[in-house]
């Protein structure tokens, strides 16, 4: 029994050290004047909850939780003044995998990218 309970341990405490990412994707707006943006997300896999980190030039600017009681979260916020927006969903194939993250990321009103990771 104590073997069990170490073992369970172990793993209860490496099951929220998983992190998938998103590879980056570059942007450019029409406007001469914006700078082009990497845009990118990782996934630090807990138990129950997941966190979601959508960057832009390497820099957190959108984050939320997905739980396995609500597998959708809405993000916003922005970067150097311009609103950015993310619909994301996570979905798992069973219980041996990580969960799947999806995120359709918007800037300035336009769809950029659908993210997965």
């Amino acid at each position: 029994m104590p073997r069990f309970l170490f073992l369970s341990a172990v793993l209860l405490f490496l099951s929220g050290c998983v992190t998938t990412a998103a590879p980056p994707y570059s942007y450019l707006s029409d406007s001469a004047d914006d700078e082009e943006m990497v845009v990118g997300a990782r996934a630090v896999h807990g138990i129950v909850t997941d966190k979601i980190y959508i960057t832009v030039n390497g820099e957190d600017v959108l984050a939320g939780s997905i739980r396995l009681w609500r597998l959708q979260e809405s993000l916003a916020g922005a970067w150097q003044g311009r609103p950015i927006t993310a619909d994301c969903f996570a979905r798992n194939a069973n219980v041996n995998t990580l969960t799947q993250h999806f995120c359709t990321v918007v800037v300035d009103e336009h769809q950029i990218i659908k993210l997965s990771f």
